[in-house]
């Protein structure tokens, strides 16, 4: 590995490991149909904000089954660890990064083990070895963002609360410490208060700012931010920066083209599985196994096709009226349920600061570019403007 050789001989999905010859040495290639699955998978996370049970249901709806096992499903796991591995960014694959040690607390702790080290402890980066293979995502920060997506996920996890907190993991204290949810369940009351008092636990806290009414400030909170967003003259600047930017972009062109170039390939494969055939080169068993395999991926290829086909149609604008989405805008806010509610302020609003005199600072970002009804930004190259 220090020599720049590759001495791993598994290549991770949209890779084909390329055995060493005479005058190559082992690499590993771009397999260009499991890149194309590889970057339409971040588009959908990063871009198109869907979850990942919606991605495995599309991905089975398209034809497009994982590159191991009998099953045409994928799973979450699978899709977590290509999106969180930084190799399809960056293009760096590290060896030498853990060490086995003994471990300290062992599960069968007075069983006797030929091997002592059974655990492993990461070292340090400085003691990494890289190793370059081709991108397969540009660098262009969607890699970053999905990582913000994936751990707004694990954090607002569902969670057997007594009361759903609208600004939860949103509200911070003066101190600087985050306020979390307390609940009083002798007088149905629930609180924001200083989580101080848990990070110093059994120490006594220095912060003496009281906890405000959950239900009180949620209330209050959503009837001035829903006041905010209905605003007609935000609304219209919106959504004329929204018009400009939602146009067909040429990925999408690309992408189309390629996908018809690998339908045309499979069409002149066939040609040729049919004159071999003619010709009593082929048996008939095995011209139609390879038709059959041919038509499984022309299917998988055309379903794609047809997917992409219809993004870019619902990303044309034509005889759109400003008015008619101001207006449908603010019906839409003032009809939110509480899932709506929480999933918005998600998206927008970055940090809630109470201060003593249940004085509340709001800082949030809206983005221009381009927002879906699901309330996820679509575009990764947003400007955002803070209010207070």
């Amino acid at each position: 590995a220090k020599a720049g050789i590759l001495i791993n001989g598994s290549a991770l999905y949209g890779y084909n490991y390329i055995k060493k010859t005479e005058t190559t040495p082992a690499h590993y290639k771009i397999n260009q149909d499991e890149a194309r699955i590889v970057r339409i998978i971040y588009n959908w996370v990063g871009i198109d904000g869907i979850s990942l049970r919606e991605v495995i249901k599309k991905l089975y709806d398209l034809h497009i089954p994982p590159r191991k096992g009998k099953s045409e499903f994928w799973t979450k796991g699978p899709i977590v660890r290509m999106l969180q591995n930084e190799v399809y960014a960056k293009g760096i694959i590290y060896y030498n990064k853990s060490q086995a040690v003994v471990a300290k607390n062992p599960i069968k702790k007075d069983k006797y083990k030929k091997i002592k080290r059974t655990s492993r402890k990461l070292r340090p980066k400085e003691e990494w070895i890289a190793y370059k293979v081709p991108t397969i995502i540009p660098d262009d920060g969607l890699f970053e963002k999905i990582q913000e997506i994936l751990k707004m996920n694990q954090k607002y996890a569902k969670k057997n609360k007594k009361y759903n907190y609208l600004l939860s993991g949103k509200t911070w204290c003066e101190c600087g410490n985050r306020r979390v949810g307390d609940g009083y369940s002798k007088g149905g009351n629930h609180y924001y208060r200083c989580a101080e008092r848990i990070y110093k636990f059994p120490l006594e806290t220095q912060c003496k700012s009281q906890g405000i009414n959950a239900i009180a400030l949620d209330i209050l909170f959503w009837k001035e931010l829903a006041k905010f967003l209905t605003n007609p003259n935000l609304i219209r600047k919106q959504a004329e920066e929204w018009l400009k930017s939602h146009v067909v972009s040429s990925k999408n062109n690309y992408e189309q083209k390629r996908l018809e170039e690998s339908i045309n390939k499979i069409v002149e494969e066939e040609k040729r599985y049919g004159r071999a055939y003619g010709e009593k080169l082929l048996k008939f068993e095995q011209f139609q196994e390879l038709i059959k395999d041919a038509e499984k991926r022309m299917a998988s290829l055309q379903a794609q096709l047809k997917e992409l086909k219809s993004q870019t149609e619902q990303n044309k604008i034509e005889g759109f009226s400003l008015d008619e989405l101001i207006t449908e805008a603010i019906k839409v806010i003032r009809t939110f349920d509480f899932n709506n509610k929480i999933q918005l302020i998600r998206d927008i609003i970055d940090k809630v600061i109470i201060r003593a005199g249940r004085e509340i600072e709001v800082f949030g970002h809206i983005p221009i570019s381009a927002v879906n009804m699901a309330y996820e930004a679509i575009d990764r190259n947003c400007r955002f403007t803070k209010c207070g």
